[in-house]
């Protein structure tokens, strides 16, 4: 069965990043593997990623800016509204905002979170959208400051193996790569 996806990240990196963008190489990262699996994906992101699916630029330059997120919330809704069917998921690693139009449709919606988490928005998400919003978030540690309210999944970051090649001996001197926290 194919899947329609629409996948959010910030608007502030493109996807993938250029350099410094961890959350934004994860969403590469899930739209590549979405693609090989035959499922449409949409990315609504920084207008200059260079995604392997369909892209929408984000207009609002900034999550931290009221009338900027006014501004990807309003565009969100709209390209959803002309959506010829409905899609499958809405899976977002971008500000809880930008989905709030959405929220209480009954379209599943994924909210992914990589660091600390707002309760309030977490808890009025989850009364809004009568159980359509699932939260995840990257460690067991992340989940906890933001449960409380709705369901949570805990899903580690992933990494690609195949740009690693294992060693199972290494000199004395190697340096050490730590991937976790």
């Amino acid at each position: 069965m194919s899947l329609q996806v629409v996948l959010l990240a910030e608007p502030e990196i493109p996807v993938p990043p250029e350099h410094y963008g961890g959350i934004e190489r994860m969403v590469h990262m899930l739209a590549e593997e979405l693609g090989r699996h035959g499922h449409t994906v949409t990315l609504f992101a920084h207008p200059q990623s260079r995604p392997p699916c369909t892209l929408v630029g984000w207009r609002g330059a900034s999550s931290f800016s009221r009338r900027d997120t006014l501004r990807n919330m309003a565009q969100l809704a709209t390209w959803f509204a002309a959506q010829p069917s409905r899609l499958t998921v809405i899976h977002s690693f971008a500000n809880l905002a930008y989905m709030l139009p959405l929220i209480p449709l009954r379209v599943p919606k994924i909210q992914s979170y990589q660091r600390a988490i707002g309760r309030l928005g977490v808890r009025a998400a989850h009364l809004a959208s009568r159980g359509s919003v699932t939260f995840t978030a990257c460690s067991r540690d992340c989940a906890a400051t933001g449960n409380g309210s709705g369901r949570w999944r805990v899903i580690y970051n992933g990494v690609p193996p195949d740009r690693y090649t294992f060693r199972d001996e290494v000199a004395p001197d190697a340096p050490l790569m730590f991937l976790g926290r």
